[in-house]
């Protein structure tokens, strides 16, 4: 009868005995003041029948009787919960205190980066991030189970779907990792499948066309470095990670091919470069090594670092796209590059295999997914059909 919210209050006050009910009938204040509660939520618990009532009507007023067989009830169901908390709060106690110690997680977090747990080991990033996701969870609930995981997820706004998503998925693999462990049965995993979240909005995923991208190269060509990193993103398709990690040893500007080390899930590809991108490529590092001589182009070292002089991380990357993106009045992202590359080159007639490549993608299907073209490509495309 009574919600999670109010059952936390109630639980975390000692169990008190049941007043003596001597009245049939109890008026809205009369209850409220026995149950604990106000009587604007005395009135909301009537109206929808979670107490139930008889309705009286004082002129244009509502208001209710509350029988003495609806108070005795409620006692009832208050105390069980009480005691059923109680009993809840010893038990999560004493496996929180385990749990907080965060070893169990720790090595949560090493197997995913040894590849222990689905036989390819995680980015760093991807490893972080679900044990971040647990470790928010163990804060709250006592064990990964249906009911935990549920609450979980419905703390979390149905618009957010990205956060709900990588919460399921994080509780999926620590799921698998558990049953490793002989701390849960192999049951925990399709126990959990159908808590997986599912959108109820489109995904809002924001690309760049040919002219956005033309602008957006306008506009960086006053910064050298901007140009760049325009330059890079558009003609190769990097994630920011990657991108972020590229060192000056990863590019062989003789051969024209970029290697990248540090891809989604570990893996490393090699992507080619266009002449013009090769050119200012040589023009950058040349420019670099005369403006900062006591930085040596060693091939250990990163390509493009931040203002500090340390490497550039993902968010500062996204938010110097955006800051070129507004210039060149653009709405862009570091990923929605990464949609341009996709689209703009499966417009021209590029393989979709070969962008499969280029992008790192496990399955064509992506590949195809990030195809943005518009309707109005399309009629001008078919418009030139011999």
């Amino acid at each position: 009868m009574v919600s999670r919210s109010n059952f936390r209050k109630t639980s975390a006050s000692s169990s008190a005995p049941s007043p003596e009910l001597f009245k049939p009938n109890y008026s809205i204040a009369e209850a409220a003041l026995l149950i604990g509660k106000s009587e604007d939520t005395l009135t909301r618990w009537c109206k929808s029948g979670k107490l139930p009532a008889i309705p009286e009507s004082f002129g244009s007023r509502q208001s209710f009787r509350i029988p003495q067989a609806s108070m005795r009830v409620y006692f009832q169901e208050r105390a069980q919960e009480d005691a059923l908390g109680e009993q809840l709060k010893l038990v999560r106690q004493q496996q929180r205190s385990a749990i907080r110690h965060g070893d169990l997680l720790e090595k949560f977090r090493k197997s995913c980066l040894q590849g222990v747990i689905t036989g390819r080991p995680f980015s760093v990033y991807t490893a972080t991030y679900y044990h971040d996701h647990m470790r928010k969870f163990f804060d709250q609930f006592s064990r990964l189970s249906y009911v935990s995981l549920k609450d979980r997820l419905l703390d979390i706004p149905a618009e957010r779907f990205a956060t709900r998503d990588k919460l399921f998925k994080a509780a999926i693999c620590f799921a698998k990792f558990l049953i490793q462990e002989k701390q849960a049965e192999e049951a925990l995993i399709d126990e959990l499948k159908p808590l997986k979240p599912k959108r109820h909005l489109p995904p809002k995923r924001i690309s760049v066309d040919d002219d956005g991208l033309i602008a957006m190269l306008e506009a960086a060509k006053a910064d050298q470095e901007d140009h760049l990193i325009v330059m890079l993103l558009a003609q190769t398709g990097l994630r920011a990670g990657e991108f972020c990690n590229l060192k000056i040893g990863d590019l062989d500007l003789k051969n024209r091919v970029l290697t990248v080390t540090c891809g989604k899930g570990g893996k490393s590809r090699v992507v080619g470069l266009t002449e013009t991108l090769t050119d200012a490529l040589k023009g950058f590092l040349v420019g670099q090594q005369g403006k900062n001589r006591t930085r040596p182009l060693a091939a250990s070292y990163w390509l493009f670092l931040n203002d500090l002089g340390k490497q550039m991380d993902k968010d500062g990357l996204n938010q110097r796209i955006k800051r070129i993106g507004r210039l060149a009045g653009v709405t862009v992202t570091t990923h929605a590059m990464r949609r341009a590359f996709v689209t703009i080159n499966a417009n021209k007639g590029r393989s979709l295999v070969m962008l499969q490549m280029a992008c790192g993608h496990a399955d064509i299907k992506t590949t195809r997914d990030y195809c943005r073209t518009s309707e109005q490509e399309m009629i001008k495309a078919m418009q030139e059909w011999g």
